[in-house]
């Protein structure tokens, strides 16, 4: 990521050298937070997995027992796992 302006000022002054350092500074402090937020994601994701797989489970047998239509629970089934894989597409492994 490169920052190489800012259109914003810091307490409504131009001053272009207090704004940019103020960004590297975030930038750099997100770059080395980054891939201890990763990992982070990851561990929780693998911690997790199950949890929401039993809860889906659960919700799925709910439906098909108040009548919902076959074809309703399999298209939210296709949707939810479309949505998961989606998510764990996003996640660097």
């Amino acid at each position: 990521m490169s920052i190489d302006r800012c259109s914003t000022s810091l307490s409504g002054t131009q001053d272009r050298g207090a704004e940019l350092a103020l960004l590297q500074g975030a930038e750099k402090t997100f770059t080395e937070l980054a891939e201890g937020l990763d990992k982070y994601a990851r561990e929780v994701e693998e911690m997790y997995a199950p949890i929401w797989e039993r809860q889906y489970a659960w919700a799925q047998r709910w439906m098909e027992g108040r009548d919902h239509p076959p074809e309703r629970v399999k298209a939210r089934k296709r949707a939810y796992y479309a949505r998961r894989e989606k998510m764990l597409s996003m996640v660097p492994r």
